[in-house]
């Protein structure tokens, strides 16, 4: 009634896969429209204390962090996260959070994504470095800014990977994901408003946990109208084809046995055999 519900959860989802440490109990500010409908929406910045920089690992257990009930002192003491303990607590705020939560890792901070956004925002100034290492000298070198970014490269990858098993421990969700894969037809007729994040990618293609739900809207575009979805559900338990250390039947005289070898009724009676691994010395 009083905030933006899927706001908040989006400004949740951001700090928490950013490993914000200098956060709940400090750089929190919200706002609202002075009018009698006017509803609470979070502020988004100063992150700099996320994403790595200052040693903070790619696998900081952030949703243990920002609902940690005991601590005191900054930047995480007990009454900073309050409010996102009690949110969590509410089983329709709770789905609605994993929703969120698990399509952006899956979207918006898929490790391609992110990556393409910093080498863009790094190719963007890349000619002005030399001037402002010239004239500063915070960062000593062209080397040393271009092992700082790929930092942010390496949080990127390990922080998406590390953050799925993080969230299915941290919620008690079955370990087990799927696949989800949202398609338009013409191609790039539509985009998809997915659990509340937007996507407009010729193919959405997404991990998600089994047993969650998920909302999803289609969203066409100029030109186009929505008509119906079409729904393929493909379910696969892997099946070992050939067993590991199976006999095998082989011929290695450098040339082919004869012309029809292939063939169902060919006989291998006389070939060698022994028991994969098959080889030469190689490991291959």
């Amino acid at each position: 009634q009083h905030i933006d519900v899927q706001e908040y959860i989006n400004y949740l989802t951001a700090e928490i896969y950013y490993a914000n440490t200098d956060w709940p109990g400090n750089n929190t500010k919200f706002w609202r429209q002075v009018s009698t409908n006017g509803k609470f929406r979070w502020i988004l910045w100063d992150t700099d204390f996320g994403f790595g920089l200052y040693d903070i690992p790619a696998t900081h257990p952030t949703f243990d962090f920002a609902t940690d009930p005991d601590n005191t002192t900054w930047p995480n003491p007990a009454w900073s996260t309050l409010l996102i303990r009690l949110v969590l607590a509410n089983p329709e705020f709770r789905t609605r959070f994993l929703q969120t939560f698990t399509t952006a890792m899956g979207t918006t901070f898929k490790p391609t994504r992110v990556i393409s956004m910093i080498d863009q925002f790094q190719s963007r100034i890349a000619t002005e470095m030399p001037y402002h290492i010239s004239k500063w000298n915070a960062i000593g070198s062209i080397t040393n800014w271009n092992n700082n970014v790929q930092r942010l490269r390496n949080f990127a990858t390990d922080r998406n990977n590390y953050m799925i098993g993080h969230t299915a421990a941290f919620f008690g969700l079955n370990g087990t994901m799927g696949n989800l894969q949202i398609t338009g037809m013409p191609a790039a007729s539509a985009g998809f408003d997915i659990n509340g994040i937007y996507n407009d990618a010729l193919t959405v293609s997404l991990p998600y946990y089994n047993g969650l739900a998920y909302r999803i809207t289609a969203k066409p575009k100029a030109g186009f109208e929505f008509k119906s979805w079409k729904i393929t559900r493909q379910e696969a338990d892997p099946i070992s084809l050939i067993q590991q250390g199976s006999n095998w039947k082989y011929f290695d005289q450098g040339s082919l046995p004869a012309v029809d070898w292939m063939t169902p009724s060919y006989s291998d009676l006389t070939w060698a055999e022994g028991n994969a691994q098959l080889g030469y010395g190689n490991d291959g």
